[in-house]
């Protein structure tokens, strides 16, 4: 964690709660939580059929690899105000140092996943900040790579993570492996022999900056849950409830919803025109069902209520698949908008233009009367 915002500025994305814990007693250790073995295959009670020139760890292999996060969560505990924030992140790399001193990429996880060997988890640094981490289930990895649900602690918010953990892989009995020499990606495949009581140690260092998370699904998913619309939870232009301005200095529009000093959206009307009201703009999913409908897609929600405004306006709404340097995380051409009415979901995307908002980022712009609720997805539902 390279630093943690006061309470004040509640414009990132959490509250925050005194640490309950003695920081410096944490800071004094690291932290070690032990899984559950899961249970151990008929066939490892069998002899393991390998070459005899196979390779064959009996000792300890310690070796670096990079974790990934791929899903990321901010939740209401219990609707208290206070929030958990939980990554989900995998394993990229596997590899295997053998007694015989090379490296080996291991090509199969599947051993690392399917119960033949057990997985213990231990912190490394900022251990105060975490609060608890588990292996991942199959059902919540991303890939055939090990994963790992990691909990921080209640009080954290964030901004850059920096933190690193080790995961040590212990065979229940002999386990053969499939393998390639590291040094050489044309080396055929082959089977390492991983014995009883030998171990594989992947010391992991997980990076995320907050420009990734916001890029991230963060959809509630595995019983976790929102209290949405509380102004003192997550904050930012995916968790918030931002009111029109119509003097923001960054915005040429006569209307701008922005937050954290980012648009969201614009709106422009003609000098003639009269609108009754301009209505406020929250990026929070209230709505279980229709939530549930982009439980396989990620997807962004502007929801300006049901505003009848009674006058032809320019809206823009920038496009959330672009991190801030600009790139887009999926091509624009290929973002679907769908309304939402009540009744269901229509899809509007051929009533919108690609443009570019004040700020000069990426955006989708229409003509319309009536300002409702859009989704933006990277897939289409049914």
């Amino acid at each position: 964690m390279k630093r943690i915002l006061a309470a004040a500025a509640a414009a990132m994305l959490f509250s925050v709660h005194p640490m309950a814990a003695s920081t410096q007693a944490l800071l004094n250790r690291s932290k070690a939580v032990s899984e559950t073995p899961m249970p151990a295959l008929s066939q490892q009670s069998e002899k393991v059929e390998v070459s005899a020139d196979a390779p064959v760890l009996s000792k300890t292999s310690d070796t670096l690899a990079a974790a990934r996060v791929y899903e990321y969560h901010p939740f209401d505990a219990n609707y208290s105000g206070i929030y958990i924030n939980e990554f989900y992140c995998e394993t990229t790399r596997l590899m295997i140092v053998a007694d015989d001193g090379k490296s080996y990429l291991v090509t199969d996880p599947t051993p690392f996943t399917n119960g033949s060997l057990t997985c213990t988890l231990r912190y490394g640094n900022n251990a105060p900040m975490i609060r608890s981490m588990k292996v991942a289930t199959a059902s919540q990895r991303a890939s055939s790579m090990p994963a790992y649900i990691m909990r921080l602690s209640d009080n954290a918010i964030l901004d850059d993570i920096s933190a690193t953990f080790s995961a040590t892989f212990i065979p229940a009995g002999d386990v053969a492996v499939t393998v390639r020499d590291a040094s050489d990606s044309s080396a055929p495949k082959q089977k390492m022999l991983i014995k009883n009581g030998a171990k594989i140690v992947i010391r992991h260092q997980m990076d995320v900056s907050y420009e990734r998370l916001n890029q991230l699904q963060f959809t509630p998913k595995y019983n976790v849950d929102y209290n949405a619309l509380r102004h003192d939870g997550p904050a930012g232009i995916e968790s918030d409830v931002m009111y029109p301005d119509s003097d923001y200095e960054n915005s040429t529009a006569d209307y701008c919803w922005e937050s954290l000093g980012r648009i969201c959206a614009e709106l422009n009307h003609s000098d003639s025109a009269v609108l009754n009201y301009i209505p406020k703009l929250s990026t929070f999913w209230t709505d279980g069902l229709l939530l549930k409908k982009f439980s396989n897609a990620s997807a962004f929600i502007r929801d300006f209520g049901n505003a009848d405004i009674k006058a032809n306006v320019q809206l823009l709404i920038t496009n959330p698949f672009v991190t801030f340097d600009g790139e887009e995380t999926i091509p624009h051409e290929d973002i679907i908008i769908y309304q939402y009415h009540g009744k269901g979901l229509t899809d509007v995307t051929n009533k919108f233009r690609y443009t570019r908002n004040s700020d000069g980022d990426g955006a989708f712009v229409t003509r319309t009367n009536h300002l409702g609720i859009y989704i933006l997805s990277s897939e289409k539902v049914r």
